[in-house]
């Protein structure tokens, strides 16, 4: 049986909520326009034979401490936590921003010469978030050899019948920034 007060709404303004990351003792909530944080209260109590239980139903707090109201993704494969350190790296195709959260912050790691690629090559637009599978996406991978992060983007162009239905996917645009 669930309760009301088992779950919690947060921040409706930036949108819905794309990715939930751990970065350290805290909760990383990305939403699709805006970062935020929350702190994990981690009571636990203990019965008499060992069994752990939580100690308060207040796990989560009632508010999110924003980070960034004016940042965020609205595709969760852009979103990646590098296995073993605490960074979070994002893409936002709305506001054309790659960003990276650790523990001392944001860093917007898109300097000059990558927005302006940005803004040329990215036409995804926020009405455009419908995701067809494999005709439209934007990841994030990590290759942990070489200790590098790989942003990936491809939109294939939809080609419509009079009707506005989609007949057929022609190739479209397709990038990496390592």
């Amino acid at each position: 049986m669930i309760f009301r007060d088992q779950y919690r709404e947060y921040n409706k303004e930036f949108g819905a909520i794309t990715k939930l990351e751990s970065l350290g003792d805290n909760l990383v909530v990305i939403f699709q326009h805006g970062i935020g944080m929350l702190p994990v209260n981690r009571s636990v109590g203990s019965e008499a034979d060992a069994t752990p239980y939580l100690a308060s139903r207040n796990v989560l707090p009632a508010q999110v401490s924003i980070i960034t109201p004016d940042y965020g993704s609205m595709w969760k494969d852009s979103i990646l936590k590098v296995p073993d350190k605490p960074i979070i790296f994002g893409v936002d195709t709305v506001a054309r921003k790659l960003w990276m959260l650790s523990t001392e912050g944001i860093k917007f790691i898109s300097d000059h010469i990558v927005t302006k690629f940005l803004n040329d090559f990215i036409d995804l637009s926020e009405y455009d978030f419908e995701e067809y599978q494999g005709h439209i996406n934007v990841k994030t991978h990590y290759n942990a050899f070489k200790q590098d992060v790989i942003f990936t983007y491809y939109k294939d162009i939809p080609e419509r019948d009079s009707e506005g239905k989609i007949i057929k996917w022609s190739e479209g645009t397709t990038w990496s920034l390592c």
